[in-house]
């Protein structure tokens, strides 16, 4: 869980905005995601109502895609659903989602998952206006970078997250915001989180190979 964020918080330094030198690193971002890149997110949320009950902080919903093209957490509690198999060693993944207002609006994209005690995250709050990316390992918890920006409530946002290597990026509606570099976790899988009370519904997920190296990641 999430939760222990606000007890133990380690700050890292590493957070940096991207500078014009950086554009290799960003031009993947900067794309529209090919529609190939799409994935069923009607396989994260439970489809029986058996499975449902057991997990009911999430649900299927209609998207612009069509029915059960996307899913929404319903503010019952914490809520990871992790992805079924796991990302390329590097890659790109995007969600496009959208909060609904309430007195927590947090909501992000955990990668290199392996468990709740060992991810990465990148996490949108639209209610304090923030994006932020964070290390959980071993049950520890660190920030490695932040950006203070306005996030908008009740409008779609991508959300877009770069692993290359120990080099991690992370944008949002295409602007490059956070990018550090950290080897502490190299492999994973793909979890969608949400924080208790928040009301979020993601429409897309798009996942790919990155076609950046490392090396040029790192410029």
């Amino acid at each position: 869980m999430l939760a222990p964020l606000a007890v133990a918080l380690t700050v890292g330094c590493g957070g940096a905005r991207a500078s014009p030198g950086d554009a290799a690193w960003w031009t993947e971002l900067a794309q529209p995601p090919p529609a190939a890149d799409a994935w069923p997110l009607a396989a994260v949320a439970p489809a029986d109502e058996e499975a449902q009950a057991a997990a009911p902080a999430w649900r299927p919903a209609r998207g612009a895609q069509g029915e059960g093209s996307g899913v929404c957490h319903d503010a019952s509690g914490e809520a990871w659903r992790p992805l079924a198999e796991p990302p390329p060693a590097d890659f790109t993944a995007r969600v496009l989602a959208r909060t609904a207002p309430g007195e927590t609006e947090a909501y992000g994209l955990a990668f290199r998952y392996n468990g709740t005690d060992d991810y990465y995250l990148a996490r949108v709050d639209t209610r304090n206006d923030h994006v932020r990316l964070y290390r959980r390992s071993a049950g520890a918890t660190t920030l490695l970078a932040a950006r203070n920006l306005g996030v908008s409530v009740g409008q779609w946002h991508e959300l877009a997250v770069h692993a290359a290597g120990s080099s991690l990026a992370v944008a949002l509606d295409g602007e490059p915001l956070l990018r550090v570099a950290d080897d502490d976790l190299r492999a994973g899988g793909l979890a969608l989180w949400a924080s208790p009370g928040t009301r979020v519904c993601i429409q897309g997920l798009w996942l790919a190979p990155s076609r950046v190296a490392e090396g040029a990641a790192r410029g």
